[in-house]
């Protein structure tokens, strides 16, 4: 993995990313960068200093929306083009933090329904439902994110996926 902090040992943001020789990653995550702030400034200091080659696709995982003027600056500084009307990119706020919102189950009386993760077999009807799925890597990269992340699944009374988070 690759590191890079806005300063040390003090720092308020960090940004990682795979290396791209790193062959015991899935090819899916080798495009993606996480990023991780605690103020703007740090957010800023971080994007700009960054070595990071912003010219190639990347997917920004977990980057909350709060964050996207900064993000928009800092690639129209470094001279990206036209970073405010990004429409390679697809805007989603994914911090979910599951242990924190989802809802309590002691006290649910629908014998019909339970509620618990989803599992890695799944990934195949996740991946036939989502716009982005269809595909092996998508799968892949599903089966991933299910073995690995947090979820919800609602299931019926005979085991099967209802909705999922």
């Amino acid at each position: 993995m690759i590191f890079e902090v806005d300063r040390w040992p003090d720092c308020t943001a960090v940004m990682w990313t795979h290396a791209a020789e790193d062959k015991s990653v899935p090819v899916f995550i080798k495009k993606s960068v996480f990023i991780h702030w605690k103020s703007e400034d740090g957010l800023r200091q971080l994007l700009m200093s960054s070595s990071f080659d912003w010219t190639k696709p990347r997917l920004i995982n977990a980057f909350l929306l709060s964050g996207l003027p900064v993000l928009k600056e800092c690639l129209k500084m470094k001279g990206f083009p036209n970073p405010e009307n990004m429409v390679d990119c697809e805007l989603n706020d994914t911090a979910y933090y599951l242990h924190k919102t989802a809802p309590r189950t002691e006290n649910m009386t629908d014998d019909n329904v339970t509620i618990s993760p989803l599992k890695p077999e799944h990934s195949q009807l996740v991946s036939r439902t989502w716009k982005f799925g269809g595909t092996a890597a998508a799968e892949e990269y599903l089966h991933y994110q299910i073995s690995t992340f947090p979820s919800a699944c609602v299931y019926d009374k005979d085991g099967n996926p209802l909705s999922w988070i």
